[in-house]
């Protein structure tokens, strides 16, 4: 008998009673709303932005490294055509042609994982702009003096980082 069973008895009620439980917690948790889906989804958004833009640049920095290793290799094949050595220039250009293949796979991967990240930037700032807008709305309900000066900061921070990923986008795209 293993410990599952010892603990909520042999009935097959224990499963329905860990299904209730699980959904009374997330009606605990679930928060007033549209305001904490909205910001929740700011939050999811941010988070694969993230994720995307880190796995771009391991995808940029694996490249990076093979196209040192093929600029190393022919360079050798050039050394070793000056210095009339057949066996190493005929070694560093398989080399460098082995590494050309993988340089070509590892700039689709770039391209895709740019792709990837420029998906989850659009994502984000729909977003922040949700997020703006439902702040925006709740301007107009008239709130406490307290409650707007709140909102304006939120709204202005919210539209710093739209800005910020903007920029981000139209920035340099690497030159592959």
């Amino acid at each position: 008998m293993n410990g599952r069973r010892r603990l909520f008895g042999r009935s097959q009620c224990s499963r329905g009673w860990l299904a209730l439980a699980a959904v009374a917690t997330a009606l605990t948790f679930a928060g007033p709303g549209a305001a904490q889906e909205s910001a929740d989804q700011v939050v999811d958004r941010e988070l694969a932005y993230r994720s995307a833009g880190s796995q771009y640049q391991a995808a940029l920095d694996a490249w990076g490294v093979i196209e040192k290793q093929w600029n190393d290799a022919v360079e050798e094949h050039a050394q070793a055509r000056r210095a009339a050595d057949d066996q190493r220039k005929d070694d560093a250009l398989v080399r460098a042609l082995d590494l050309a293949q993988e340089l070509d796979r590892l700039e689709r991967r770039v391209i895709s994982q740019r792709g990837v990240l420029d998906l989850a930037r659009a994502g984000l700032l729909a977003a922040l702009d949700d997020r703006i807008e439902r702040l925006s709305g709740q301007l107009g309900d008239n709130p406490t003096a307290a409650e707007r000066i709140r909102l304006v900061a939120s709204i202005r921070d919210l539209e710093n980082e739209a800005m910020e990923l903007e920029g981000a986008a139209a920035g340099p795209a690497v030159q592959l």
